[in-house]
């Protein structure tokens, strides 16, 4: 039901990600912004040692605002339109995805090397789970 398109690397430490919109992620770190095309992972615009701005979760960069989850909060889409809902337990390391129809949840694990925030969120459109952790983002897309 989901897989896991591998990205290449793209920061050190992370600040914080975008909920995805049209299959991109802006993500902030300390050496900059980063925009990745999740459809061409491959494919990432780095705009490094520039001060993002931003304001009540809202990143403004080249023209889009970006809803920002991460360091300083935000609110995660936890529930698809599709119906599925993300359950984080940060403190086991594991991200469960409850679909409607499925008795269990499909489950991931992910390690977080700091444990200073996590996070999970679908896209907009419910294609897309992002997970946050200060060293790492993992991105699954939903199988058609």
């Amino acid at each position: 039901m989901w897989t896991e398109p591998r990205l290449p690397p793209i920061f050190e430490r992370m600040i914080g990600c975008s909920i995805p919109v049209d299959g991109e992620v802006a993500i902030i770190s300390y050496e900059g912004i980063h925009l990745v095309n999740l459809h061409r992972p491959e494919s990432v615009h780095h705009d490094l040692g520039i001060q993002p701005d931003v304001r009540q979760d809202k990143l403004l960069y080249k023209s889009k605002t970006y809803s920002i989850l991460g360091l300083q909060g935000g609110t995660p889409i936890l529930k698809s339109v599709q119906g599925d809902h993300l359950e984080i337990l940060a403190e086991s390391g594991r991200l469960l995805v409850h679909t409607p129809g499925l008795k269990r949840p499909i489950e991931s694990s992910f390690e977080d090397l700091s444990g200073d925030w996590c996070l999970a969120t679908f896209s907009t459109d419910g294609s897309w789970i992002v997970l946050g952790v200060p060293y790492d983002l993992i991105v699954f897309r939903r199988d058609l």
